[in-house]
């Protein structure tokens, strides 16, 4: 997983008024949390320096701001993220040498000097930078960051690289989305069934899924990708629309009743769920000419479970 890391440059220019840093911080912590139960970061910051020493408004630091969130009731949880939140400072605590090695060996342009090595370590980790909006460059989920460093015959070369930026709880969504992409690219058959849920982590799969995938035609995998990462995107929706049924990007219906009707059609449609329990799996996308995703999808939980990925299941 990955790590956060503080933006030093972020507070440069500190705030007027630990008051006007809180609700910043409220949100922020509210979009850590979202990275952390997406499973995509640590549940740690690093810091150059610990909560009580980073100044961050005129009267006082991002540890005096978090301490004025105890009385306001609505940011309970947000205050309660934060003290749970563990610090690892200096920057580089229980990172490799080999990265410590590296690290040391560049400098910061662009924030310059010390005030941009939270960036630089992010470039050299994969990090995820976490930033008070105070000034409008830091309210973005993506900033460049541009850094010497010493090549193996001695001679500095400038670097610059993008990386991934929170400052509000909007910045996490999209920073889940492009992690889930990257990681959905690089699935293979052989890969699917162990990466599935962090590709698709709002989808079950029935565990005949598995073998499904494995015999599947590799020509088609990638549209069976494309089309699962639909139905996927349709819970993403359902979630926040809410409905009786996910608002389908795609085409999805039930069986005919002629063929519901007929029993051994109907057991050909009935495979074992994510508990290993036999579940009918009506519902159906297509991929492809005659290819088919069998699903169910339960509108009080509003979970969506896919049970077949193949060919065309019997009609007759």
């Amino acid at each position: 997983m990955r790590d956060m890391i503080f933006n030093d440059a972020s507070v440069a220019v500190p705030a007027g008024s630990i008051h006007d840093v809180a609700p910043l911080l409220a949100d922020i912590a509210r979009g850590m949390a979202v990275l952390v139960n997406a499973k995509r970061v640590l549940p740690a910051l690093r810091m150059r320096r610990p909560l009580y020493d980073v100044q961050c408004a005129s009267d006082g630091s991002l540890f005096d701001a978090i301490q004025t969130l105890r009385s306001r009731r609505a940011e309970r949880d947000a205050t309660l993220f934060l003290f749970r939140l563990s610090q690892k400072a200096p920057l580089t605590t229980e990172l490799p040498p080999a990265i410590v090695d590296r690290f040391r060996g560049c400098e910061a342009i662009t924030p310059s000097a010390a005030d941009g090595e939270g960036l630089m370590l992010c470039a050299h980790v994969g990090g995820i930078a976490i930033s008070l909006p105070l000034d409008p460059r830091w309210d973005t989920d993506l900033l460049m960051v541009r850094f010497l460093e010493i090549t193996g015959d001695g001679v500095l070369d400038e670097v610059s690289d993008h990386v991934d930026n929170l400052a509000r709880v909007a910045h996490a969504r999209l920073i889940v989305e492009r992690d889930r992409i990257g990681a959905r690219e690089q699935v293979t058959k052989e890969t699917f069934w162990e990466s599935r849920q962090d590709v698709f982590p709002r989808l079950k799969f029935g565990l005949d899924v598995e073998d499904h995938i494995r015999v599947l035609d590799p020509g088609v995998f990638g549209t069976v990708m494309r089309r699962i990462n639909d139905i996927h995107q349709s819970v993403l929706d359902w979630k926040d629309l809410g409905g009786d049924a996910p608002p389908w990007r795609c085409k999805v219906t039930p069986e005919s009743e002629t063929t519901m009707g007929n029993e051994r059609l109907r057991q050909a449609r009935v495979f074992r769920d994510s508990a290993g329990l036999a579940r009918l799996y009506e519902w159906h996308a297509r991929f492809g000419s005659a290819g088919r995703i069998h699903l169910h999808f339960d509108g009080t939980t509003r979970d969506v479970e896919i049970g077949y990925v193949g060919g065309h299941l019997p009609l007759s």
